[in-house]
């Protein structure tokens, strides 16, 4: 993870959304893989998670906003730091391996 605060990808589809992490950073941030939902994915290699939108994706903000000392007032604060991307193709994530 570098020093600054890093750009997102924002991944969703019709009726969900993800943010992409690398299980790296994940890990820097002191996330604890154990306190995600069964709703979050992983590349196949492992290396990529896409934590889900209404918790999971929480948590890691929360410690990340931690880690760079800074404070938000509600979630709808960090999408300015996302890239979105839309899946027109509906379940691609969703057929991923669940993280849990």
């Amino acid at each position: 993870m570098s020093e600054s605060f890093p750009l997102l990808e924002f991944h969703h589809d019709a009726g969900h959304g993800w943010i992409k992490v690398s299980r790296k950073d994940f890990q820097l941030t002191g996330c604890d893989i154990a306190e995600v939902s069964k709703y979050s994915y992983q590349s196949r290699d492992g290396e990529q998670l896409y934590l889900e939108e209404d918790c999971d994706a929480d948590y890691f903000i929360n410690k990340l906003m931690k880690k760079f000392k800074l404070k938000y007032k509600n979630h709808n604060e960090w999408p300015r730091k996302m890239e979105p991307i839309y899946a027109d193709w509906h379940g691609n994530i969703r057929s991923m391996e669940p993280i849990r």
